[in-house]
């Protein structure tokens, strides 16, 4: 079926891509924040605590709505089974392969130390309910959803689905396993990506001047309102997320078609390599800082996080000459062209 009141599927553009560039940048530069959090660096500073605040009000739920504006087209294009089974290859697989590497290197790592050991349940309630590296199958089960309902015979509006999807997030939280629980609670972000569709490619017709100050206004609004802790209202997390992606795309308005919107969406189109190698990099940069005994927080934030993003998105756009495509595509399906 076509839901009647989606807009038409957005086609892939630099602008949609330099915004989810920003997106995994602000996830790469969390992750970092976090790392420093964890280890002291931030000790004496609130900031750590409002960055995290700021960023996580809004940049994972971007990823909904971007992947949103794409969902319904990709269905059409390919029908339910090809959609689910390209969502297996290119989410479900990655999260696999790469929770089983941690977990080795874990492993490996607490019986080098002596370190205290998880129990084998725990490991496993863990890793097959997605309860650490929530992301990608929170982003599978959401998509999954979305196109099983939109393919059923009976045709159901497009705003009925969000409004049901937006009573559902109210009280989904309670659901034990986490990427469903999750993926309902981003469930709307999806339909509102997909209601928007390519509508939103309407963006480029504002000047830059006015997106510049539209963004920056709206930045202001998000550090104002997850000041007064609006993320932890029902309404002002889904005000804050839907603002956060608006600001991304207005940002993206502000540098397209520039060397800095160029190298944002080169950033976008490896977010899945950004996201899984990002961790790494860090690791390797923060224990060579350490080494050589700089521990300022700057240092500590933007080297590790500026190596992670260069490191991922290159392992990603040369994947074909490395022999690496299986880290992101199960190696035996090949996309849906």
């Amino acid at each position: 079926m076509q839901p009647v009141t989606a807009g038409e599927p957005a086609a892939r553009s630099e602008l949609i891509d330099a915004a989810r560039g920003l997106a995994i940048i602000l996830v790469v530069i969390g992750h970092t924040s976090q790392g420093m959090t964890s280890r002291g660096l931030w000790q004496g500073s609130s900031l750590d605590v409002r960055i995290y605040e700021w960023m996580y009000s809004f940049h994972m739920p971007a990823f909904f709505f971007l992947a949103g504006l794409f969902a319904t087209g990709s269905l059409r294009k390919r029908g339910l089974p090809r959609f689910l089974r390209d969502r297996v290859s290119t989410l479900l697989w990655p999260y696999f392969l790469f929770e089983l590497l941690n977990l080795v290197i874990f492993r490996v790592g607490a019986h080098v130390t002596h370190k205290l050991q998880p129990a084998w349940t725990a490991v496993a309630w863990t890793f097959f309910t997605a309860a650490g590296a929530w992301f990608l199958p929170t982003l599978f089960f959401a998509l999954a959803v979305f196109a099983i309902v939109i393919s059923l015979p009976v045709s159901v509006p497009m705003i009925l689905l969000l409004a049901i999807s937006l009573v559902v997030r109210k009280y989904c939280l309670a659901i034990p396993i986490n990427f469903v629980a999750a993926g309902l609670f981003f469930l709307p972000m999806v339909i509102l990506g997909a209601i928007v569709g390519g509508r939103v490619q309407q963006v480029v017709r504002i000047p830059r001047v006015i997106s510049s100050v539209l963004a920056a206004s709206i930045a202001w609004l998000i550090w104002h309102g997850t000041a007064r802790h609006w993320e932890w209202n029902y309404f002002g997390s889904l005000l804050l997320a839907l603002a956060g992606t608006g600001m991304l795309l207005l940002a993206a308005r502000v540098v397209d078609g520039t060397d800095g919107g160029h190298w944002l969406a080169w950033c976008g189109q490896a977010s899945i390599g950004i996201f899984l190698l990002a961790p790494y990099a860090q690791v390797a940069v923060r224990t060579l800082l350490l080494h050589v005994h700089l521990t300022g927080k700057t240092v500590q934030l933007l080297l590790p996080s500026l190596a992670a993003v260069l490191f991922g998105g290159w392992v990603y756009h040369h994947r074909d000459d490395l022999h690496a495509r299986f880290l992101f595509v199960f190696p035996r399906w090949s996309l849906s062209r």
